[in-house]
């Protein structure tokens, strides 16, 4: 085994957990709102695509922690703004996982990633902040169900950039821990939940029509009317599995551009020492 091939061996080891960390499978859609203009947004494999309703506006959001890269975001008044996608949301009680980025000083938000039908209990699938003071924290990030909840802490609404990820691992009744709520990385704890008898059976709408709708992105149909999120939201990602804290952890801290281009380079020049003597020839 050569001097060189061992150094490379070295630094694979060093860097395939990284690289690893970086690998989601089962993502199914991505919406990191790169467009930066326009009335439509896809994912980033263009497989969906979020229209406008109202009047959402691109922002920048390229000021920490948002991760580098993200150029855009996309903020939304409340007053009937919303994206609704043609992807119709994971059905039945799968196991899921929605993530995204979140900015508001808004505690009574009642919609960022939704989809399903609110008409009968345990067909939506809402992730939202908390609006009812009587069920646990305002602003706290809520996950629903229709005829039961999860709430886990603390407030979101400060203003900043927070990153959250609800986890629902598959299976069985709602209400009693099992979703997993994480804020900037961490798993936070539960501070409220709802009936635990309600079995989770997400139903899929290809339309928006009376309380059912496919995803909606700042938006959700409840009871027949749509609610709106009032906030900036970014890289919105929806997998069909439920996240380990590895994954969730790869999500918040993404290595910057530079970083890589430095590992890249030290790797190439552990491989090829004659480059590094060029200028001495």
């Amino acid at each position: 085994m050569t001097n060189r091939f061992k150094k490379l061996l070295s630094w694979g080891c060093i860097l395939s957990p990284l690289f690893a960390s970086q690998v989601h499978a089962s993502l199914i859609a991505h919406f990191d709102f790169e467009e930066g203009a326009g009335t439509s947004t896809s994912t980033s494999d263009d497989s969906y695509t979020g229209t406008f309703t109202g009047d959402p506006t691109w922002v920048s959001s390229n000021l920490a922690p948002v991760p580098s890269g993200s150029n855009y975001a996309i903020a939304f008044d409340g007053t009937g703004d919303y994206l609704l996608t043609d992807y119709q949301g994971i059905a039945g009680s799968n196991a899921r996982s929605v993530s995204f980025w979140v900015k508001t000083s808004a505690e009574n938000n009642s919609a960022i990633v939704a989809w399903g039908d609110s008409a009968s209990d345990g067909e939506k699938w809402h992730v939202r902040l908390n609006s009812s003071g009587s069920n646990g924290t305002l602003g706290a990030i809520r996950t629903e169900i229709q005829g039961s909840y999860e709430i886990g802490g603390p407030a979101l609404d400060d203003g900043n950039w927070h990153h959250v990820v609800s986890v629902y691992s598959a299976g069985g009744t709602f209400g009693s821990g099992q979703v997993a709520h994480y804020v900037d990385g961490s798993l936070v704890s539960v501070i409220g939940t709802g009936d635990d008898n309600v079995t989770v059976n997400t139903t899929l709408s290809a339309t928006l029509t009376g309380s059912a709708s496919p995803v909606m992105l700042g938006g959700r149909q409840q009871d027949g009317s749509t609610q709106s999120f009032s906030g900036q939201l970014d890289e919105i990602r929806i997998y069909d599995h439920a996240l380990s804290q590895a994954e969730i952890t790869s999500l918040y801290v993404i290595p910057e551009p530079s970083t890589w281009a430095l590992v890249l380079l030290a790797m190439f020049s552990l491989a090829f020492p004659r480059f590094r003597k060029r200028d001495r020839l």
